[in-house]
């Protein structure tokens, strides 16, 4: 939903995102143009899984 929300005041076409409940994240992605929303079904845990986490945010921060 923030996703949503964001992309009425940011003028990109792709907007990225990600949920964490402190130990556990989901990445999100919003493609405006084609009207999609994609979620990762990965749940990543900060102990077990760090750099795919990690992988997953510089994605995000490069536009990958």
């Amino acid at each position: 939903m923030e996703l949503i929300a964001l992309s009425h005041v940011e003028a990109r076409s792709v907007l990225y995102g990600a949920v964490t409940m402190g130990d556990v994240w989901r990445f999100g992605r919003l493609d405006r143009d084609r009207c999609e929303i994609t979620q990762d079904l990965s749940l990543f845990k900060v102990l077990d899984a760090l750099e795919p986490l990690i992988q997953g945010i510089l994605g995000i921060l490069h536009g990958k």
